[in-house]
């Protein structure tokens, strides 16, 4: 016979199961909440520099490896931004409700069913200027390297746009007309766009402007801009690429390493909580059902 000490969900009258259940619950919670921090942490760790060897892998598949890879601002507007949010509210709640036995004995992929095919809705409909998880090139991207430059400007809307236009809008259609005529071998193109990336991007540097878009520019690619107009680097953001030999911002070869590895890490920690998390969940629905049918757990 079995003592309260050696079974937790023994029913005594310190303790009651329900308290006992919550308890489980509880700390079932706590384990999720680390899966999902491990998940969230090794993501973002590994994003942007394994977004970056995605791209040149494009770019040599493409045999494109003598210029840098296209890049377009990871731009969302209100809308986009929303359906993200609701997105990842939709995954947590999933998630927590299944931690907690909400649904029963309903298996996981039944549960992650509807936040699967809200994910992939956000996909199949998102603008070209947006990235698969940050990490696939974007619709955009693929249309520049690939030549397709109709379709590029169509994408973005790019129209007229004035020299001494600085919106957002007008510099963002500048980095990504420069693009295209530095492909296009369009030196007229090239030289007019350009000179009005450089310019935004030396702006930004000494802190004559603040513009967002400017801030996700691309060091390699203004450098190679840069070079392709003027034969030596004349900008800032140019010659220090020039100078230093890497990437600005800290993206160097050692620091993309870096995070690789503090990413894989974390991302290969998230294994075994989910088989603790998934024990625990499943021990929770047990109890569940013994309560409701009666019986001792």
């Amino acid at each position: 016979m079995q003592s309260p000490g050696s079974n937790p969900f023994l029913q005594s009258p310190l303790q009651p199961v329900n308290a006992r259940l919550l308890a489980l619950q509880l700390r079932t919670l706590l384990v999720a909440v680390a899966g999902v921090a491990a998940l969230l942490g090794g993501f973002w760790l590994m994003a942007d520099p394994l977004g970056r060897q995605v791209m040149h892998a494009y770019a040599l598949f493409l045999g494109q490896g003598h210029l840098p890879p296209a890049h377009v601002p990871r731009l969302v507007d209100g809308y986009w931004g929303t359906a993200h949010l609701a997105f990842i509210a939709l995954v947590l709640a999933t998630v927590m409700g299944h931690s907690v036995g909400a649904f029963g004995q309903l298996k996981a992929r039944w549960v992650m069913l509807l936040p699967l095919v809200v994910g992939v809705a956000i996909v199949i409909f998102a603008p070209p200027t947006m990235a698969g998880l940050n990490v696939v090139p974007s619709r955009l991207e693929r249309d520049i390297m690939r030549g397709r430059y109709d379709a590029a400007e169509q994408a973005l809307g790019i129209g007229q746009t004035r020299d001494d236009d600085r919106s957002e809008q007008a510099v963002l259609q500048h980095y990504v007309k420069a693009q295209i005529a530095l492909r296009a071998k369009d030196e007229l193109a090239l030289r007019q766009h350009g000179q009005a990336v450089l310019q935004a991007a030396d702006r930004y540097v000494f802190g004559l402007d603040v513009q967002g878009v400017v801030a996700q520019f691309r060091p390699e690619l203004v450098h190679a801009l840069d070079v392709a107009i003027n034969a030596e680097p004349v900008s800032e953001v140019g010659m220090r690429v020039q100078r230093e030999g890497k990437v600005l911002h800290g993206h160097s070869v050692l620091m993309d390493v870096a995070r690789l590895v503090l990413g894989l890490a974390l991302a290969v920690s998230l294994w075994p909580l989910m088989g603790l998390w998934n024990q625990m969940r499943r021990r929770i629905v047990r109890i569940q059902q013994a309560v409701a049918g009666g019986t001792s757990a």
